[in-house]
């Protein structure tokens, strides 16, 4: 006779600040927690092993951004409240959700961003499941690749993620793409003007958003507390 395993409980909180804040150092409670991540004001956001030599101060300040570091991994993500959903999951170490796996430690997440993006009419998403895509502008710009647990619509990269691991467990953090700016992150880079160009051209060749899922026309994208919302509830119904 099979044995139901109990749901575990997961803690939704709402973190609210600029973006160096929310950041900064961040609770580790010994249980689940889901956090709604909400950015007050534009920033460039850097993976923690990224050169801040990336970027060029100048032009980011012309975008009326400042320039953020943050605990996980990956390229450069351009924070603009409203236009990307910005949301965390905490695991404690031995959860059931917990793996040793770096690679398959997302997937998780991934099938539950999947779930919530097909609640909200946008279906054919996947998650990928292979290593992380070897590109020449995926180290600077996050959503010119592809890694582990990301979710695609057709071909075009919807939703990053990545990950900070500890002995207390692991902090996973993970954007939704409302609207792409492809040529304002490219602008902000340190290189020649060709070669931001062309960064611009490789981040709209890869990256989609809910607006534009296929990389054609924009067109009114869903509000970000109801992308909140659905993953939320994809989370809750669908991890025990």
């Amino acid at each position: 006779m099979a044995v139901r395993e109990p749901r575990r409980e997961w803690e939704v909180v709402v973190r609210a600040g600029p973006a160096a804040t929310l950041h900064g150092a961040s609770p580790t409670p010994a249980h689940r927690q889901l956090r709604r991540c909400r950015a007050r004001g534009m920033a460039v956001v850097l993976g923690s092993g990224q050169p801040a030599t990336d970027v060029d101060p100048g032009r980011v300040a012309a975008l009326g951004a400042t320039v953020v570091r943050r605990r996980s991994g990956g390229g450069a993500v351009l924070v603009v409240p409203s236009e990307v959903v910005w949301m965390e999951a905490w695991l404690p170490a031995g959860d059931p959700l917990w793996t040793d796996d770096v690679a398959r430690a997302s997937w998780w997440l991934g099938e539950a961003w999947v779930d919530a993006l097909r609640s909200l009419g946008f279906g054919g998403g996947s998650v990928h499941r292979g290593g992380l895509e070897r590109s020449p502008w995926g180290r600077l710009l996050c959503f010119a690749a592809v890694g582990p647990g990301e979710v695609c619509l057709g071909s075009r990269k919807v939703i990053g993620i990545a990950q900070r691991r500890s002995r207390e467990g692991a902090l996973f953090q993970s954007a939704a793409s409302l609207l792409l700016r492809a040529e304002e992150l490219a602008g902000v880079l340190a290189l020649p003007a060709g070669l931001r160009q062309a960064g611009g051209e490789a981040l709209r060749r890869r990256a989609g958003s809910l607006a534009a899922p296929g990389g054609g026309d924009e067109r009114a994208f869903p509000d970000p507390v109801a992308v909140e919302d659905a993953l939320v509830t994809a989370v809750l119904e669908g991890t025990t």
